[in-house]
Parts: structure tokens; sequence; C-alpha cells
């Protein structure tokens, strides 16, 4: 069985410092209410027998998950961002995962939405935003997950790949133009790049990498919690703002967009034109 607990972790903020020491394991049943089901992901309700404490539990594919997923949650949730706790992952068989974190009260962004009027609606972007610029202070030296693993790859859409690490940041440019086939492309982008880092070198910072209105939970007008962590990792700071102007599928959540980038700290023109060119590999 796979375990993961809190507290094996050293939690990274600036410096490496915070760890959350709870303890927890679930005593309860793998079976409950379906309250999320999109791309392979469920999620139930369920509870912890001995105290009856309610808990959300997601069964991911093997191959399609990795534990640094409950990890980069644990982060999140010991800076005080809204996370759910985790309390543990298992492996249920050779190809089913399941992590069992807090279940968090309140509905999706995306339900509510229309039954909120203008000043609520207001409330609900600045309070993103807010958290959003919580987001951006936490750092680490590196583009990754904690502990300097492997984190999601952004660029290749709905599938699963993992990228990196990656420090400094060259090492990274340098990957993102191995993604360019065009060889006059590659070469100009190339010297933009090094341009840009001489004058301004990014910090890597908490990246959700998910930021649709399904993933954010409200109650009485308050977020009460940002849910499904499983492309989060540490990016460059551009990163968030790049994948909400050029990289999401909104599909019929177009509403979303304008909403969203209003909540994010904008980019460089030039970090915006290559992330695109990245993400079509440079055709």
């Amino acid at each position: 069985m796979l375990t993961f607990l809190v507290n094996k972790f050293r939690l990274q903020n600036n410096s490496e410092s915070k760890t959350d020491r709870s303890e927890r394991h679930y005593d309860g049943s793998l079976d409950g209410e379906t309250i999320y089901e999109y791309f392979g992901n469920r999620v139930i309700r369920s509870h912890n027998v001995p105290d009856g404490h309610p808990v959300a539990i997601k069964f991911k594919t093997v191959g399609f998950s990795r534990e640094s997923e409950a990890d980069m949650m644990a982060y999140a949730h010991s800076q005080n961002l809204l996370a759910p706790a985790v309390w543990e992952c298992r492996q249920l068989n050779s190809h089913q995962i399941a992590m069992v974190a807090d279940f968090v009260p309140g509905n999706s962004l995306d339900k509510v939405w229309p039954t909120l009027d203008e000043q609520q609606r207001m409330s609900i972007r600045e309070q993103l935003a807010d958290y959003l610029k919580l987001f951006r202070s936490c750092t680490q030296p590196y583009i990754g997950r904690v502990n300097r693993q492997p984190t999601h790859n952004p660029y290749e859409g709905i599938e699963t790949r993992f990228m990196g690490p990656f420090s400094p940041e060259a090492e990274f440019d340098e990957w993102c133009l191995s993604r360019i086939k065009n060889t006059s492309e590659k070469k100009k982008w190339r010297r933009k790049l090094a341009e840009l880092r001489r004058n301004s070198q990014s910090k890597f910072v908490l990246t959700h990498g998910d930021l649709f209105p399904r993933n954010i939970l409200v109650k009485e007008g308050k977020i009460t919690g940002i849910v499904d962590w499983e492309r989060s990792g540490f990016y460059p700071e551009y990163a968030e703002y790049a994948l909400a102007a050029c990289l999401y599928d909104y599909g019929g959540e177009g509403w979303w967009k304008p909403i969203l980038m209003e909540a994010l700290t904008p980019c460089i023109p030039e970090r915006l034109e290559v992330q695109s060119l990245i993400y079509k590999r440079g055709y």
C-alpha cells in the first residue's frame, strides 16, 4: 500500500520551513455518494468511522496519477490556501489509486455562478484574485513539485505526461525550445529568451494549473476550497496566466476566461507567444 502522510514532507516556502505534523489514517468505507466525475476521475463523499469526520476520496487510474499530486495539495494546505488536508493515498489494485482528503463544504462555482447577483460575483472575483496573489508568494528555486519531483507537463493538452524538474530557468527554456521544430523559429526564440532572462529572471511560483470553476468551491458567497491539484506545481510566474490565455480549452465555459484572466497577474507578450508556440509544437 502506498501511504501518504502530511508530515513526511519538508514543506518549503521560500526556505525550508513549515510542516503540518498531523497524522491521519482513514478507517472507513471506499464507497459513498459520487460528488464529481470528470475525465476518468471520480470523487466520492464518505466518512471516517471512528469520529465521523467527512472525507472526499478521489479515485484515479495508475499511470495517470502520481502521489506528488497529494504532496502539492498538502503543501498548499500548509500555506492556508484552501486546499483540502490530505490523509493518505492507497493503491487499491494494479490499476487504481485512492487519495483520501478532507471533505470541503460548498458547491462548485460553475453551478453557483448563475444564482449570484453582481455584488456577489464581484466579491468572488476579489476573493479569487487575493488567493492567487498568495499562490505567487509561495516559491521554490526550481520548476517541479515539492522535493524536486517532476511536474505535470501542461503543453500536451489532455494527455498526462510529466516534465522536469528544471533549474535554472535557462534549462526550462531550452526544454521549451526543443519542442519547436522550425529551425529559424528556434534560433529566433533562443536569442529572445536569453535576452528576457538577462533583463529579468522569473520566480518559480505555486501554480494550480487547472483553475476552472468546477474546481472552486463556494458556500454562502465565500470561496471555501480550491480542489483538484493534479496539474499543479511550481512554474515560472507567467505560467498560470499563459495557461488561461492560450492553453486552456474552455469548451462551453468561455464565460469564465475573462473572469479568470482579470484575477491573474499578466505576463509579457513575448512569454505568452512562446508558450503558445510550444503548445502547438512549433508546427
